[in-house]
């Protein structure tokens, strides 16, 4: 901080506004940048800020490392859950579940700066027979739909209220925001944040003590066109959890 602006600094050029410095960072790692040298859009040298006075460093991060260590869970989880037990959870056939199910989705779509999903009741037909198909003692066929993405999830029922976390804890971790090559077991869970995907049906059974949670969303995410898709968390919510990761290590 220099008299009283707030800069950033990213490969020893100063940036005033966040989305400018992280618009350089990923064209650093995407390796669009030939000169690193070369003075990028709304930078400043160097030395023209390092040759003030009264310079101050208030904070250091790295974002891959933010995004990797994924402070965001835990927090919209509680948020979200907090204080609830199975036996409220689910209350009218698990109508509350599902619907903390689609707020916590919301949350982290709202953190990734896409429009929020809405409830769909022919998905959730679709969602509860396969649902039904996972609990069931026979071999059904279970075949998933060409032009809708779909998730399940396996829990104790003690533990129903952790797929979506699971879910988003599992794409952040392994999604490679910086490079092209987006291939891995976990890609599909990208279809939580998926900006294009507008509803979704949600469908619960319960069999010895585990339930079977299914997702069924439309349009379908999780392939192609990752770029016009897939954003990373927003600004301000990077600057809200990276200072409550740090405050809680204090």
């Amino acid at each position: 901080m220099h008299n009283n602006q707030l800069w950033i600094e990213c490969n020893y050029f100063f940036f005033k506004k966040h989305k400018d410095a992280l618009n350089y960072y990923k064209k650093l790692c995407s390796g669009e940048i030939v000169d690193l040298k070369e003075k990028p859009e709304g930078a400043v040298q160097h030395y023209k800020v390092m040759s003030h006075k009264n310079l101050y460093r208030i904070a250091q991060y790295s974002y891959p490392e933010i995004l990797r260590l994924n402070p965001f869970s835990e927090t919209v989880w509680t948020r979200v859950w907090y204080g609830c037990n199975y036996n409220f959870l689910a209350k009218n056939d698990f109508r509350i579940l599902k619907e903390g199910y689609l707020t916590e989705i919301n949350e982290y779509r709202k953190m990734h700066g896409v429009p929020p999903l809405v409830k769909n009741s022919y998905l959730e037909k679709l969602a509860d027979s396969r649902a039904k198909k996972l609990a069931s003692p026979k071999n059904f066929t279970i075949k998933n739909y060409e032009f809708l993405g779909n998730l399940d999830a396996i829990e104790p029922l003690h533990s129903a209220n952790f797929a979506i976390r699971n879910f988003y804890d599992k794409f952040m971790s392994r999604y490679n925001w910086g490079g092209k090559n987006r291939i891995s077991n976990y890609i599909r869970y990208s279809q939580i944040v998926w900006k294009s995907t507008k509803e979704v049906g949600i469908g619960t059974r319960v069999s010895d003590k585990i339930i079977y949670i299914c997702f069924i969303f439309s349009p379908k995410g999780g392939f192609r066109k990752f770029k016009r898709n897939v954003f990373p968390v927003q600004e301000k919510h990077l600057y809200i959890h990276n200072f409550y990761r740090r405050c809680r290590s204090l």
